[in-house]
C-alpha cells in the first residue's frame, strides 16, 4: 500500500510539472513566433527583452540569426562575431558565416575574413579562390587582382 501511495504521488507531481512546462513552452513558442514575424517584416524588436522571455527555449538563438542575417553591416560585426563564437554548432551559424564572409570580402575586410573563414586555403569562397585572399605580404598586389575581375 505504501508503494502505491508513493507511485500515485510521483505520478501527480510529474503530471503537474509536465503541465506547467507545457504552458511555459506554449507561451515561449508564441513569443518566439511573434518575434520572428516582427524580425522578418523589418519591425523593431527589443532582442534583449525577447531573449530574457525566451530563456531556456531551444530555438531562441535562431532569432539572433534572423536578426543578424538582415544586418550584415560593419555596425553589427561584433554581434555577428559573438553569435558565431557562441553558436558555432547551430546549423544556421554556417549560413550566417557564409553571408557575412561575402560582405567582408566585398568590403575588403580581409583580416576579419581570414579570422572567420573555416575552409581550406584552396577552396573557392564564393568570391575568389581563398588562396588569393590578400595577406599582408601580397596586399600591394591586390588592386591588380581586382582589376582582372576577381
Amino acid at each position: 500500500m505504501r508503494h502505491l501511495i508513493r507511485f500515485v504521488a510521483l505520478v501527480a507531481v510529474t503530471a503537474v510539472a509536465t503541465s506547467a512546462t507545457a504552458a511555459i513552452d506554449d507561451t515561449q513558442r508564441e513569443r518566439f513566433q511573434a518575434a520572428l514575424s516582427a524580425i522578418q517584416s523589418g519591425a523593431a524588436v527589443n532582442l534583449d527583452e525577447v531573449r530574457e522571455e525566451l530563456d531556456g527555449y531551444p530555438l531562441a538563438p535562431y532569432l539572433d540569426y534572423y536578426y543578424l542575417r538582415r544586418r550584415l553591416t560593419p555596425a553589427y560585426d561584433e554581434s555577428i562575431k559573438a553569435f558565431l563564437d557562441q553558436h558555432q554548432t547551430l546549423p544556421v551559424a554556417g549560413l550566417l558565416r557564409s553571408a557575412w564572409l561575402r560582405q567582408l570580402a566585398s568590403r575588403g575586410d580581409w583580416a576579419v575574413f581570414r579570422d572567420y573563414y573555416t575552409g581550406s586555403a584552396n577552396t573557392h569562397c564564393g568570391v575568389m579562390p581563398c588562396s588569393l585572399v590578400p595577406t599582408p605580404s601580397i596586399q600591394n598586389g591586390w588592386p591588380r587582382l581586382a582589376s582582372f575581375g576577381w
